[in-house]
């Protein structure tokens, strides 16, 4: 790894049920396509509500779609134990989502950390 590139996890917690919550996701998956397209490390993970939202952008017809598609290859996946809440788990497989279970059905911010990753909340 070049000394000059990032390691970052940008982890989405919010929903697109409002304005707000959506322009939240909305400012992740372009903090996403920066890092992508600086050539960064970046990993999505969508985590608690976020899992909800990952399915739901994941549709072609919803508005974010297009922001969500130009960082699909760096989304890591959604929590396992999250998305199970929501009744979501396969719509998730069906959406290409990977369901994360690192620790005990979450996916592990210490290993995140571990290897060198900053972690951004939304």
């Amino acid at each position: 790894m070049s000394d000059d590139l990032l390691k970052v996890a940008i982890v989405i917690h919010s929903s697109v049920d409002n304005r707000e919550s959506a322009m939240k996701v909305y400012n992740a998956l372009e903090a996403a396509r920066e890092f992508k397209g600086s050539g960064d490390y970046v990993d999505v993970i969508f985590d608690g509500e976020g899992t909800r939202t990952a399915v739901i952008i994941s549709d072609p017809s919803h508005r974010l779609y297009p922001a969500f598609k130009a960082v699909e290859d760096v989304i890591t996946g959604v929590c396992r134990y999250c998305v199970a809440q929501h009744n979501l788990e396969n719509d998730a497989r069906n959406a290409g989502l990977r369901l994360l279970d690192e620790y005990h059905k979450h996916p592990s911010f210490r290993n995140l950390i571990k290897s060198g990753y900053q972690v951004m909340n939304f």
